[in-house]
């Protein structure tokens, strides 16, 4: 988010990569989710631990007015209240100065979480369908894409259409398996069969919204 990569860099990123996506693909829930909701944490823990003070990060601050809705809430989560004060006071105070001169706020860049996130979920995605064979064993045994990355995934795929076609059976056998758990938990609500022992479908319906949750265009950005 903050820093310039050297191409050095960049080509030992894509082996690191590859063994977080291996290795998050046992987490369960969608992989790309996982891994992209985590390089923002790291962002958010890194600008408020070194980069408070940060002229670069004050310039992109100032450009994008600050974050978005979701991630605003993140950072309250953080409870980080000095580091909060220090960027906000001088949002507030670019923002008043604009509404003395202007009485308007100028087309704004992203929030910069919401371009850390977006960059991450490229980087992640096209690893999986660049090492698919490699990876698709794992994933069939225990890893899912929520409907946001499957439909990044399949048009990524592009002309690769073996990579496309066998994820598109992957995913549908996996929401498949989803809908019929959706409907144990729905049958064992019934009051004839209330008695019965709760299985794998007690948090299904959880899992449903986090896979289903359709991101806002303007936080994929």
């Amino acid at each position: 988010m903050f820093k310039g990569v050297s191409n050095f860099v960049n080509e030992k990123e894509k082996h690191m990569v590859f063994h977080e996506l291996k290795d998050a693909l046992s987490h369960g829930d969608c992989p790309i989710c996982f891994l992209a909701e985590r390089s923002v944490a790291r962002d958010i823990d890194g600008l408020f631990h070194e980069m408070v003070n940060d002229y670069g990060v004050a310039v992109k601050l100032k450009r994008s007015g600050g974050f978005c809705e979701k991630h605003s809430e993140q950072i309250l989560r953080t409870d980080e209240s000095l580091g909060i004060a220090i960027i906000y006071k001088r949002l507030l105070d670019v923002y008043i100065g604009l509404l003395q001169k202007v009485a308007a706020i100028p087309k704004l860049t992203s929030c910069p979480f919401c371009v850390t996130y977006s960059e991450a979920e490229q980087r992640y995605l096209h690893a999986l369908l660049d090492h698919w064979d490699e990876l698709k064993e794992s994933f069939i045994a225990t890893s899912i894409l929520c409907i946001n990355h499957t439909q990044n995934a399949l048009a990524a795929a592009g002309k690769r259409s073996k990579i496309r076609e066998e994820l598109l059976d992957v995913q549908t056998k996996k929401l498949g398996k989803l809908s019929a758990e959706l409907e144990e938990l729905c049958r064992k609500y019934d009051y004839r069969f209330k008695d019965e022992e709760w299985g794998k479908e007690k948090d299904v319906w959880q899992r449903a919204v986090k896979l289903m949750s359709v991101v806002p265009k303007r936080w994929r950005d």
